[in-house]
């Protein structure tokens, strides 16, 4: 796999780093723009230089190019296995000179955008055997180099097991691969929770997972947060940067958050449950089943899921703040380069972060129709 990050050390701030923490609440400002279309789910965002912004859509599987301007989206690509078509529009990935990676794990593999929104081609993970059935399905950012930033995934765990799951970098350029970094995941972290029942793979949803989320930031650091402690650490070339636990309120688990996860669970976008397997030549892979009530835990961690931890073009942290589903106002923990939170930011009801753009941010607005709207906010 190439050269691995070694960790001989743990950085921890002092005590007295937990007075620095600011308690500073900000609230988002009125929106300067909006699209007028109706996305059914906002995947991911990726600005361009002129300004206009490329969006996929996971549940429609569709791409748009979205102009403030005019208000409109206009539908790049189509589904398919071409060489300029998609089938499962993924997340963006930010490349220099302006040019854009999309995830299509559907075909195991990323279309490449032009600045200018067109769609110029298709790359195939190269490099390493199983390259190309973990870096299209995984992968999270890109730093300023292009390097793509992925995990390697663990595959099913029982009740008890545990792994170290790798986080890999990935040179499209020269196709050198490095493990950068990684984190230690336990069976209950996982959701699904996956059991084999004859030659069946029987997945069973665990609600609000207290899993370990990370993403990349532009030099190619490691934010990686964790739900107890509730903390944020740094990857560092001799080790980790330890920010300063977080004190939080547990969430109870409601009955109504229990039936908006169960009606989440079976009547959300159908993706693949992970990469594609190795198998002997000729054996039949094994069917993956949803059964079961979902795994309730009796309170929330402080985050849950991947697309919870966000790391801006300014190397802050966004974390998304869980919260019952009869609260409509979302809050997101900021952390800097020390792990030390910094600020909350208060959003309007029904709105979620989807990307970042310059001195802006980007949000996706939920109407009573549970269709979403893309709008731009100033940020600094």
């Amino acid at each position: 796999m190439g050269r691995r990050l070694i960790v001989v050390g743990i950085l921890v701030l002092p005590a007295t780093a937990f007075q620095a923490q600011a308690q500073t609440r900000r609230t988002l400002g009125a929106p300067d723009g909006s699209v007028a279309h109706d996305f059914s789910h906002i995947q991911s965002i990726r600005e361009l230089p002129d300004k206009r912004v490329l969006v996929s859509d996971d549940r429609d599987r569709a791409v748009f190019l979205a102009d403030f301007t005019g208000k409109t989206a206009e539908p790049r690509g189509r589904q398919g296995g071409g060489p300029l078509e998609f089938r499962q529009p993924g997340s963006f990935l930010a490349m220099p000179e302006g040019r854009t990676l999309l995830l299509d794990p559907g075909n195991a593999r990323f279309l490449e955008f032009a600045p200018d929104g067109a769609i110029t081609g298709s790359v195939v993970p190269r490099g390493a055997k199983m390259l190309s059935l973990t870096a299209a399905w995984d992968s999270r950012g890109t730093d300023v180099r292009g390097r793509v930033y992925f995990e390697q995934l663990p595959g099913p765990l029982r009740p008890g097991q545990w792994r170290i799951v790798p986080i890999v970098r990935w040179d499209p350029g020269t196709v050198a691969m490095d493990t950068v970094a990684s984190y230690t995941l336990r069976e209950d972290m996982m959701s699904p929770a996956a059991a084999e029942r004859g030659t069946d793979i029987i997945l069973r949803p665990r609600a609000w997972a207290p899993r370990p989320q990370w993403s990349v930031g532009p030099e190619g650091r490691i934010a990686m947060v964790e739900p107890a402690p509730y903390r944020v650490r740094w990857s560092m070339t001799s080790g980790w940067t330890v920010g300063t636990a977080v004190t939080w309120e547990p969430i109870r688990v409601s009955e109504e958050d229990r039936a908006a996860f169960k009606e989440g669970w079976e009547t959300g976008p159908r993706g693949p449950s992970g990469p594609p397997e190795q198998r002997p030549a000729g054996s039949k892979p094994p069917q993956r089943k949803r059964a079961g009530e979902p795994i309730y835990p009796e309170t929330m961690p402080p985050f849950s899921g991947r697309d919870a931890v966000r790391v801006g073009p300014d190397g802050v942290v966004w974390v998304a703040r869980t919260r019952s589903v009869t609260d409509s106002i979302p809050i997101y923990d900021l952390f800097d380069a020390r792990g030390l939170r910094t600020a909350q930011v208060v959003f309007p009801p029904r709105t979620r972060l989807v990307g970042f753009g310059s001195g802006v941010l980007y949000l996706a607005r939920k109407d009573t129709d549970d269709l979403e709207h893309l709008e731009r906010v100033p940020w600094r």
